[in-house]
């Protein structure tokens, strides 16, 4: 099949070398870098400003941090550290973005559960200073909520069963970014941003 192909771009001089071993000739191999640091164009469009105006506006420069591409069960833990980070700042601001737009309802009833004020982002009620969580349930709209915060914690790396997500959009949008053990081929993304 893969005789097939007319050219492989593999990530990896050792995935070149697999494909290698599953008799891709060589002349097809091609490396072109890793396509996620292909996030696009980062320029903000118009409408995209104006949002983000509005939330910052709403946000009342509150020190903010976004938790984004969160699975089941991480959240548990994002909410965990959000609580001992009101501690040193109160008035501190968490944009939670499930990564599956299924698991708002759950984050939702927990966030009730733990009487947690929150704000739908879909429902466009206003961030008050007593809003602790900003609950992303839309979809499309991370990169643009990259820009409204200056830290972005990158999911899909707290549990053992992930192996983590693109950090580099994020990076790309200037936010400082964090992400938990369990980042997977990501790892080599990591090693040269360090």
């Amino acid at each position: 099949m893969l005789s097939k192909l007319s050219l492989v771009i593999p990530l990896s001089t050792i995935q070149a070398v697999r494909f290698q071993l599953l008799h891709t000739p060589p002349y097809k191999i091609h490396f072109a870098g890793d396509l996620k640091y292909a996030v696009g164009d980062v320029e903000v469009r118009e409408k995209e400003l104006n949002t983000i105006k509005d939330l910052q506006r709403q946000f009342n420069d509150r020190p903010i941090w976004m938790a984004a591409s969160i699975h089941r069960g991480e959240e548990e833990v994002i909410l965990r550290v959000h609580d001992e980070l009101i501690k040193a700042y109160p008035s501190l601001l968490l944009i939670l973005v499930p990564r599956h737009p299924q698991d708002i309802k759950n984050v939702s009833l927990a966030l009730k559960k733990q009487k947690v004020n929150f704000v739908l982002r879909s429902t466009m009620e206003l961030v008050s200073i007593n809003t602790r969580v900003y609950l992303v349930d839309t979809l499309g709209e991370l990169r643009m909520l990259y820009r409204v915060t200056p830290i972005a914690v990158v999911g899909g790396s707290f549990l053992p069963s992930l192996s983590g997500h693109n950090f580099s959009e994020a990076a790309a949008a200037g936010c400082a970014v964090l992400t938990g053990p369990h980042v997977g081929h990501f790892y080599h993304m990591l090693v040269e941003m360090w």
